[in-house]
């Protein structure tokens, strides 16, 4: 999150988190029938739907980002915005790993947490 409020590239792309005057601050968004985690815009204006989940036992954050993205399509973005959505992930499943690669609207990022001791 600190990255997108410094713009620093986050996911190979330059995204700042979603603020309007008088629309909600683009973290938890509200949408009909949840919250999406992140909400941000790139530099040309285009939306991205961003889905963080702490492991790779999410077979439905396909479906649920497919949702989310479909609702920004329909209530926030002009025609000549895109919707993009981002799922980011810990050992994707097969199953979503082919979701995924038929779809050019949603990429998939994994990530991997590691531990040092300090002292």
């Amino acid at each position: 999150m600190e990255h997108l409020k410094r713009r620093v590239p986050i996911f190979g792309l330059s995204l700042r988190v979603y603020e309007k005057e008088g629309d909600f601050y683009g973290r938890q968004y509200p949408i009909d029938g949840g919250r999406l985690d992140i909400l941000a815009i790139d530099d040309a204006n285009n939306f991205y739907v961003i889905e963080l989940k702490k492991d790779g036992g999410y077979d439905d954050a396909y479906c649920q980002t497919k949702r989310y993205i479909q609702w920004i399509k329909k209530n926030k973005a002009t025609d000549a915005q895109k919707v993009v959505g981002i799922i980011c992930l810990n050992s994707p499943t097969a199953k979503i790993i082919k979701q995924v690669q038929r779809d050019d609207e949603i990429r998939l990022i994994g990530y991997a947490i590691s531990y040092t001791e300090i002292s």
